[in-house]
């Protein structure tokens, strides 16, 4: 999931940051929304992602996770899907759909099996573009095995960021009216959110950092 190393000119790939929490048991749901970013002032072949997520924090095969990328399905432009990332390094992704910037995201993860379940073998991933009424789904995703009880409220996944203003201009992304489901699909009311930061040590360093409540993620860049 996080590329470590000598430190490079540009960060080529790398987790930047998250609000994170896990479990000893697992998770059946995790839901947020978010509003697509403006457009990053440079354009220097970057690709930026922002998604919440799932993992199994004892046997990472693979994450869960609506995705919003720039730069990523449509050149120089902002589009969503669903992906499945990445068992034996394959990204299963569902069909992409473009989206502007200002328009409100939403994206659920949701286990197919009955309340209980500690490892449910099949997944639904749905993002939607609630501005539009655009759904993209990724139906009955395999868990490749793994329990899923690290969840991501947002996070900041990057490629080849040459300089801050390869970010997006406004600054930070604000995960809000997120929503955890523990096994049972009972809500865990407050959430023991925080801040996973890998930015140290990377080039450039661009203001990173974050904030985290029950149902609110806001990550700086």
């Amino acid at each position: 999931m996080v590329i470590a190393g000598a430190k490079p000119p540009t960060i080529g790939h790398s987790w930047i940051e998250a609000g994170n929490v896990t479990t000893t048991k697992s998770y059946g749901e995790l839901s947020a929304s978010w509003i697509v970013p403006p457009t990053p002032t440079a354009n220097n072949g970057q690709t930026v992602y922002l998604f919440p997520g799932l993992e199994d924090i004892n046997d990472v095969v693979s994450i869960l996770q609506p995705v919003l990328g720039w730069n990523a399905d449509f050149s120089a432009a902002w589009g969503i899907a669903s992906w499945n990332c990445c068992p034996s390094g394959i990204t299963v992704e569902s069909t992409p759909v473009s989206v502007a910037a200002g328009n409100q995201i939403s994206g659920v993860m949701k286990d197919t099996c009955s309340a209980g379940t500690l490892s449910c073998k099949k997944w639904n991933v749905v993002t939607e573009d609630v501005t539009t009424g655009k759904k993209t789904t990724l139906s009955n995703t395999p868990s490749e095995g793994q329990t899923f009880n690290w969840a991501f409220s947002g996070a900041l996944e990057v490629y080849n960021i040459a300089k801050c203003a390869d970010y997006p201009k406004n600054g930070s992304i604000t995960f809000s009216n997120v929503k955890l489901y523990d096994d049972t699909f009972t809500l865990i009311s407050s959430p023991a959110w925080s801040i996973a930061s890998w930015a140290s040590g990377l080039t450039p360093q661009c203001s990173y950092g974050g904030t985290v409540s029950a149902t609110k993620t806001t990550l700086d860049y």
